[in-house]
Order: C-alpha cells, then structure tokens, then sequence
C-alpha cells in the first residue's frame, strides 16, 4: 500500500492490465463513453496484480519513485466531487477527464490515488509517466 512508511522505502511496484473492453468491465455499455476515467485521462496501475486483471489480462509490472506529497489522496466520493469542481473551476474545462489532470499537475502531484478504504479497484492515475519504470517478466521457476 501507498504510504509514507513505503514511499520512504523507495521503490514502489505497481501492475497496468491491459485488454478489455469498458463495457465488459462494466457489465453493460458505458451510457457515457467520456466518462469512463475516474481521475481523468492518464495511466492507471494497482498495487494488486488482481485488481489490473480486471482491465485486461496483459499486465506489464512498473516500479517508480515518488514523494508522498506528489500524490493526490482520494479517501471518499465527497472528495472526488469536490477534484471534479475545483478542477472545472480552476482550469475552465468542462470535461472532467481533460481537467482533472490537468488542476492536479498545476498543483505539483504526479499522480492521483484512490485509497482502498474508499474504494479498492480505484487503483493509480500516473500522470507523470516519466516517473515509471518497466520491470522484466517475472518467469516462474519449476
């Protein structure tokens, strides 16, 4: 889990699924196909390798150094409705998946993190993908 005890640590492992449909994650067909990014337009990862599945079966592993306070905590739908107001606000865009990203970068984070207590399939919108760092498959040994 994202805290400031790993962070501390350093490297943080992180898994980007990759290879299904939004429909079929969904269970039905998005009403609304400009709406699908809960932190907007970005890169999401897990720190679970079974929540990524859920987004396809391709996983690929990252690592990534990051400072605490370079991450946006969501903990509660009252605060990711106050992210989409003060992101339209501030950045007078109307779509939310342009400017919530966008108001996050102007405010120094790298990235957008869902706590798991709030929800726990919310995973991680990288939007610095500088900051990661492609892993090797890990071969299974017989």
């Amino acid at each position: 889990m994202i805290d400031e005890k790993s962070v501390e640590k350093g490297v943080i492992i992180v898994y980007h699924g990759e290879g299904r449909e939004v429909g079929e994650i969904l269970g039905y067909p998005p009403v609304d196909r400009s709406h699908n990014n809960l932190f907007g337009y970005g890169f999401y990862v897990s720190e679970d390798p079974n929540i990524a599945k859920i987004f396809g079966e391709n996983i690929t592993k990252y690592s990534f150094n990051i400072k605490i306070d370079e991450i946006m905590m969501i903990h509660s739908d009252k605060e990711l409705n106050k992210l989409h107001i003060d992101a339209i606000e501030n950045t007078g865009l109307i779509d939310f998946d342009k400017a919530i990203p966008q108001y996050a970068k102007s405010l120094g984070y790298k990235a957008i993190k869902g706590t798991k207590e709030w929800f726990d399939a919310a995973g991680i919108n990288i939007l610095d993908t500088n900051i990661l760092k492609e892993l090797p498959e890990e071969k299974s040994k017989k």
